[in-house]
């Protein structure tokens, strides 16, 4: 459900830059990865839960923004 919601945003042209198209990408990697953690972890602890679960979703914006930003340059000076 995830990746065709992903699709459908990034297909429609909701996202026009590149760093909102990563930040997007990466989110929605990072909220699989939640998934994953909530079935495994064995802690349940609210603070664990928003420091170590959530830190996974937001590095992966911040990872996928970043490499929208540095994909998007590599393509323009390659066609210069």
């Amino acid at each position: 459900v995830a990746g065709l919601c992903m699709y459908a945003v990034l297909r429609k042209g909701l996202v026009t830059s590149p760093a909102q198209a990563g930040a997007v990408t990466g989110a929605f990697a990072g909220l699989a990865g939640i998934a994953v953690l909530a079935l495994h972890c064995p802690i349940h602890s609210a603070a664990h839960i928003l420091t170590w679960h959530l830190s996974v979703m937001l590095l992966g914006a911040v990872g996928g923004a970043i490499f929208g930003l540095v994909s998007a340059k590599y393509q323009n000076s390659s066609r210069a």
